[in-house]
Formats: structure tokens, sequence, C-alpha cells
């Protein structure tokens, strides 16, 4: 009887310790499923650029964009709209703002024991923000006295429903003669 009762204890914390990887690499695959599905469309581009999958936690990193298509039907607007001689120079400089993508970050706690400051279970929860390793956005939040712009975040449970919920602090950056409050 004891022998029985340990090898099903044993079992049981095999089982426990393989699940989370199992389960991350099944959230990373949807993840990848989910990028494709909500940004195929002919504005924005999403590309997952790093996954860095851990036993309980993974970090993403994505960058979100314009597609070419979308870029050169705003500079053919610009040329079709434009009677200046140098329309030119202005694409090239508007084409750098348009060629500047946004790096997010997702970071992935799946289950199904999910750690963190709230512990659960789960298959997988998720928090996108920015993601401050690129210099513009560290930049842009300590001049706007922000801890982050925007934040989403998921849960999924087994059933494979997910909750989402989003937050943006509000902020105000004042420059020269310019105010921008959100």
């Amino acid at each position: 009887m004891k022998k029985a009762l340990l090898i099903v204890i044993a079992l049981l914390m095999v089982i426990a310790l393989a699940l989370p990887q199992v389960v991350g690499m099944q959230t990373q695959e949807q993840l990848n499923t989910r990028v494709a599905e909500v940004w195929s469309n002919k504005v924005f581009d999403v590309k997952p650029t790093a996954y860095d999958r851990g036993w309980f936690s993974s970090v993403a990193r994505v960058e979100l964009g314009f597609t070419e298509d979308y870029k050169n039907q705003i500079e053919e607007s610009i040329r079709q709209n434009s009677a200046e001689a140098q329309v030119d120079l202005k694409i090239a400089n508007l084409r750098e703002y348009l060629d500047t993508t946004i790096p997010l970050r997702v970071d992935v706690k799946h289950g199904p024991f999910i750690m963190g400051d709230e512990h659960s279970l789960g298959l997988a929860t998720t928090e996108t923000h920015l993601d401050s390793d690129a210099e513009w956005v560290e930049e842009f939040l300590n001049l706007a006295q922000i801890p982050h712009l925007f934040e989403v975040r998921t849960y999924t449970g087994f059933s494979g429903v997910t909750d989402f919920d989003a937050s943006m602090p509000a902020f105000t950056i004042q420059e020269q003669n310019m105010r921008l409050a959100i």
C-alpha cells in the first residue's frame, strides 16, 4: 500500500513539474497564432521577434509597425495631393517615422500553476506593454513621468475563455509651446 502511494505521489510530482513546460510550448504556439489572426490586415504589420520560454514564465517580444503597402499608399497620396517642389524631401522625412516600429513586451506566466503576485490555476496570464529596452520608450516614459504608457492584461482559464483588462495612466507633457495631456 505504501509503495503504491509513493508511486502515485512521485507520478503526480513528475506531471506537476512537466505540465508548465508543456503549457508553455502551447502558449507560445497560441501567441503566434493569435498575432497572425488579429493583425492580418493591410495597415499594421506585427512581427514576433523573440520568445524566451522559461519553466513557469516566458517573455515574448513583438514589433508593431505599418505594412509596406500602407506606407506606399501614404506616400502616393502625398504626391497626388501636394503641389510643393520639395515633396520627395517631405516623404523621406515622413518615411523615417513610418518605418519606426513600436516594440512590445509580453510577460507570460503559464500554468497550470500560475505563480506571481496572485497565485492561481489556469493556462496562462499575460501582461503586455511597451518594451522599455528600446531607448525611445524609456525616454518617453521618463518625459511623461509614468511607469508605462499602457498595460494589457489577460487571464486564460482551463476552459479557453480569456479575460481581458487594459489600463493607461493619465499624463501631461509640456515642451516649449506644446502641451500634450492624455
